[in-house]
């Protein structure tokens, strides 16, 4: 539980600095901001219940009982929970870090003279 709402928080923060950044720097702020967004959500939540989910797979099919399961499996999906979380840390800082780069602008280049008459 506790593990949830800090993960939630490292998000939300998250977000909320892409996103003024993007705007700083020129850059589309919805799109980064949902690109943290999925990549916190990918790593604290869906990658852990896709790992769990086949861990349970392959013990269903060793032929352990739904009892087994859940008794065995509560500690490595503690430990998965905590290093999918450590992991989200350095991957929004990523995302965060190449949004703090100011884009190079483009030399502006004068129009052409208009013609002579």
């Amino acid at each position: 539980m506790l593990l949830g709402i800090l993960g939630l928080a490292i998000i939300i923060v998250g977000s909320v600095h892409a996103y003024r950044t993007a705007k700083e720097n020129g850059r589309n702020a919805a799109g980064w901001t949902l690109a943290v967004i999925g990549i916190g959500i990918g790593l604290q939540f869906i990658i852990p219940f896709i790992i769990g989910f086949i861990i349970a797979i392959v013990m269903f099919s060793r032929g352990s009982s739904v009892e087994e399961i859940q008794e065995s499996a509560a500690l490595p999906a503690v430990i998965i929970n905590v290093v999918c979380l450590i992991l989200s840390v350095p991957a929004i800082l990523l995302v965060l870090n190449f949004l703090a780069r100011v884009p190079e602008e483009t030399p502006f280049a004068p129009p052409p003279s208009p013609p002579e008459f």
